[in-house]
């Protein structure tokens, strides 16, 4: 805390007014990066784990700082009952995760969904996997993101078009497509702005 503290007021995220401290900007717009004293500290432990859980740890980066045990499960093919295994042990040993309880997909199936304790963890892991590797933990959970909720994509649309746009799948177009037409509906103009830019960037790489 104490570094992350330092880092916003020394990049100016972070002043002093009238003897008060507040945020220069909007919460949301503020980029925090990981300083390399707490990037280095994070590294240190992630070197105590063990193989099986600093590759869990990736493939769950990669699904964001809140995640599914379905989805590392398809990123490493690897069984529903080991991945949840290895998380309950990084949430009580490593304390890296804590768990949000358990959640049913449309397709029937159920699987404990996690959390990382900081999101500077997920930041720090997934930046350690490489760019091939990461695209293709990316296209791995999209598939089976997709396969659950076959006939129902509407509410995962944004889930789906970070997936496959990581994974440079031209199905990106589809769902980032969907989402600004969700955006535009409830009058999110901004995020609706932000969905075509994507599109758009998507478009520009198939061309």
């Amino acid at each position: 805390m104490v570094a992350l503290v330092d880092h916003l007021i020394t990049s100016g995220a972070l002043i002093e007014q009238e003897q008060r401290w507040r945020l220069a900007g909007e919460p949301a717009g503020i980029a925090i990066e990981v300083p390399d004293d707490l990037r280095q500290l994070l590294e240190n432990q992630l070197d105590l784990t063990t193989d099986v859980e600093r590759e869990l740890l990736g493939a769950a980066s990669v699904a964001g700082t809140t995640f599914d045990s379905r989805e590392v499960a398809a990123a490493l093919d690897m069984g529903l009952h080991e991945v949840e295994t290895a998380c309950g042990r990084l949430c009580r040993t490593a304390r890296m995760l804590r768990p949000l309880g358990r959640e049913r997909w449309p397709d029937d199936s159920v699987g404990g969904r996690y959390a990382f304790v900081q999101s500077a963890y997920q930041r720090v892991i997934y930046d350690r996997i490489a760019p091939a590797r990461r695209a293709e933990l990316h296209q791995r959970i999209g598939e089976r993101v997709l396969a659950a909720y076959a006939g129902s994509t509407a509410t995962v649309a944004s889930e789906l078009g970070e997936h496959f746009q990581r994974s440079h799948d031209r199905r990106a177009l589809t769902y980032l497509g969907e989402c600004a037409r969700q955006a535009y509906a409830r009058q999110g103009y901004r995020e609706a702005c932000s969905a075509i830019d994507d599109c758009l960037l998507e478009l520009g790489r198939a061309a």
